[in-house]
């Protein structure tokens, strides 16, 4: 149930410049299933590396396989929530761990090395001495059977692109504030969503019939923050194969201080 239709077929691309390694894609064609995520960080602490994301996005794919017996919009919600207590475990793991290390050596500077080198070490990573976060964005495109299936929490975004349009396939935002190209996210962006970040937040979800002549488009928020200046990109993108479109948006994102990834989802009956 909720399997990918037997004629769907999907071109897909994907373009990342990356500064602090924040973002992730990940994407299974078989399943019909694309996501964009991206590490969130506390305004006080500028940017911070994502320290349990991946093991995040493998739960996500986890979760997906094992409840393929729901329909695509509880399957999607699952996975997602999957994702959510994945990084919530791990924050947790985090906390105990560096009030042990507190009571042992009375330096927080200490403390939080020690804490994050035993959690990096657990999840194989290697973030350094810089600051952590365990919350993160998260859009998700899921095309089931006979329509699509969109879930989004958080700062990224996924569009519908057409010949001639352009449309959020989800307005609502999950951010305060208004951010201005060249402006660091963590100056003028504070989420109001976000997975890891504590409580079980509400996923915004939706569901729209395919459309075949169209690409949809997934980004972070590095990239459509310049999205203004991106527009004949966009409209022009069926012209054109996926991988320049994906390539083109990044390359006008170069201006911010932000990563920038982009997917590119085209799919043909």
């Amino acid at each position: 149930m909720g399997s990918v239709g037997a004629q769907t077929r999907f071109r897909t691309a994907h373009a990342s410049r990356s500064v602090h390694r924040s973002d992730r894609v990940h994407f299974n064609e078989e399943l019909g299933v694309f996501l964009i995520a991206d590490a969130l960080e506390a305004p006080t602490r500028g940017h911070a590396k994502p320290i349990a994301i991946d093991a995040a996005l493998a739960a996500f794919s986890d979760e997906l396989e094992a409840s393929a017996s729901l329909d695509p919009s509880s399957r999607l919600v699952e996975a997602i929530r999957a994702a959510d207590r994945c990084l919530q475990l791990h924050a947790e793991l985090y906390r105990r761990r560096l009030s042990i290390e507190l009571s042992d050596c009375g330096d927080p500077r200490v403390a939080r090395r020690r804490a994050v080198h035993m959690l990096a070490t657990k999840l194989g990573v290697d973030v350094g001495d810089d600051p952590v976060t365990f919350s993160a964005s998260l859009t998700a495109l899921y095309f089931a059977t006979d329509y699509l299936c969109i879930a989004q929490i958080g700062a990224c975004r996924a569009y519908h692109v057409g010949s001639s349009s352009l449309a959020r396939l989800i307005v609502a935002d999950h951010t305060l504030g208004t951010v201005r190209p060249g402006t660091p996210k963590h100056h003028a962006l504070t989420p109001t969503r976000a997975l890891g970040s504590g409580p079980p937040a509400s996923i915004d979800l939706r569901t729209e019939s395919i459309d075949f002549e169209a690409d949809y488009v997934l980004c972070t928020d590095g990239v459509w923050t310049v999205l203004s200046r991106s527009r004949t990109v966009l409209n022009q993108s069926r012209s054109g194969p996926p991988e320049q479109t994906a390539q083109k948006l990044v390359e006008l994102a170069a201006s911010t201080e932000d990563d920038a990834t982009v997917l590119v989802v085209r799919p043909t009956a």
